[in-house]
């Protein structure tokens, strides 16, 4: 479920991930990483969305994970 984790010093982002069927979205800020799971991939791009407002951030922010590589995407 959600994990807060202590981070090295980066800047914020938004990240999200297919995983064996789940959705993951990792969202990092202020030092920390939190990352929620769910099982529908319309609603893991709905809060990804929403984190991206809240931090800022530009629409080109996002990223989708394809095998082991974070890969950019645009989140709409």
């Amino acid at each position: 479920m959600d994990n807060v984790v202590p981070f090295r010093k980066v800047s914020a982002r938004v990240e999200v991930a297919e995983v064996s069927g789940e959705w993951l979205v990792r969202v990092t800020e202020n030092d920390q990483e939190l990352t929620r799971s769910f099982d529908v991939e319309e609603y893991a791009l709905s809060f990804a969305e929403g984190q991206r407002i809240r931090l800022g951030l530009d629409e080109s922010c996002g990223f989708r994970r394809s095998t082991s590589v974070w890969k950019p995407i645009r989140l709409v």
